[in-house]
């Protein structure tokens, strides 16, 4: 049988732990960095599924050409071996994206001030005062058709069509979309033929994050953590109303995130879309532990407040033992058949447990066994 280690008058030693492990949490992320996945770095990744093996540094180095940031990884499962290439998305490409989307704005533009000259040019046929305004409006039209002509010939140039800009500005934005469309396709055709060539049996799947979804993605994931931790401190605020419980509920709850970003680091897990999704799930276990601990030892009399800790230590113990077995199946499921959302949510989930057995049981019982004896005054 376990002892009741909250009895013990050095109990509040038991707050070091986690702040060990956030300074060395924080110590691996300073040095090694946090890898993003494509969704939040932008980039192209290609799962190859092929029933032979498949020559990795050949395709490396036909592939190297193409993007200076490229990692390809091998992978086993029951249905054969393959390979998951992550590269950065093309420069050129990249750039001319952005420039298609200046170019559609500009045609907005040019749109709105055709109108407002056609507008003014009747109005001239009624009141000849208009007159000025109605060659000033012309004048900008014309300025700005010849603006979005030269961006479209630009655009064309760029990607190394040679197509004819058209004397219809409309008409010379549709083409220089059209373009950069058929190059786009192209680029990723390359791609695909340089993989079938050193794979030709395997079956090839292609994802792609552009720059602008990658960097929408990034600030959404950073919002979303900071209002996950301002709601999760104004609900527990709301129910005890003291802040040392709300204190110690959102220190755990920053510890979990902080330790298992820390871990991710350290075992080179990309930081994307379904990382996210479970950290704030983490927050989310992170509070029913937090308030299972709060809740017993504030809100009930019965026994010491040292024993109604320990109680839901063991309770809280049971809850973190089912969640390490139930996502560590995921992980081992999501390992053997290669499908990474699976194994970064069931691995990131271990991660994040571990860490907040380790704060919800050590810093935050201390935390809140000694507030509540104080209150009690049982201790000093």
């Amino acid at each position: 049988m376990i002892p009741n280690f909250y009895e013990k008058k050095n109990y509040r030693l038991l707050a070091v732990i986690p702040v060990i492990l956030i300074v060395a949490a924080l110590a691996i992320i300073f040095v090694k960095g946090i890898p993003t996945g494509i969704e939040l770095r932008g980039g192209l990744r290609i799962t190859v599924q092929s029933p032979q093996p498949v020559d990795i540094a050949l395709l490396k180095e036909k592939l190297s050409p193409y993007s200076k940031e490229l990692s390809v990884r091998s992978f086993e499962n029951p249905g054969g071996s393959g390979i998951e290439v992550e590269m950065g998305n093309n420069e050129l490409l990249e750039q001319a994206s952005a420039r298609v989307t200046a170019l559609e704005a500009l045609d907005k533009q040019l749109l709105g001030a055709e109108m407002n000259s056609s507008y003014l040019a009747e109005q001239v046929k009624n009141d000849s005062t208009q007159a000025a305004a109605a060659y000033s409006a012309q004048q900008s039209a014309t300025e700005l058709a010849g603006k979005v002509r030269s961006e479209a010939a630009a655009l064309l140039a760029q990607i190394g069509s040679n197509a004819i800009v058209p004397s219809d500005p409309h008409e010379a934005v549709k083409l220089a979309r059209d373009e950069f469309t058929t190059a786009k396709g192209k680029y990723r055709e390359q791609l695909l033929a340089i993989v079938k060539q050193v794979a030709p049996n395997a079956s090839v799947s292609l994802k792609e994050v552009g720059s602008v979804l990658s960097a929408f993605f990034f600030i959404k994931t950073r919002e979303f953590i900071i209002y996950s931790f301002i709601l999760s401190a104004i609900v527990v605020l709301i129910i005890f109303r003291s802040g040392i419980p709300s204190v110690a509920v959102i220190f755990g709850a920053a510890t979990d995130v902080i330790v298992t970003l820390g871990a991710m680091s350290l075992f080179g897990i990309p930081l994307g879309l379904a990382a996210v999704a479970t950290l704030l799930m983490l927050i989310g276990f992170s509070l029913d532990t937090d308030m299972l601990l709060t809740i017993r030892v504030l809100k009930r009399t019965e026994d010491s407040p040292a024993v109604r800790a320990f109680e839901a230590f063991k309770t809280g113990a049971m809850m973190n033992l089912t969640s390490l077995v139930a996502f560590g199946v995921l992980a081992l499921f999501g390992f053997m058949l290669q499908i990474d959302t699976y194994f970064v949510i069931g691995i990131i989930t271990i991660f994040g447990t571990l860490a907040d057995f380790i704060a919800t049981w050590s810093a935050n019982a201390a935390i809140i066994l000694w507030y509540a004896e104080r209150k009690q005054g049982v201790r000093g």
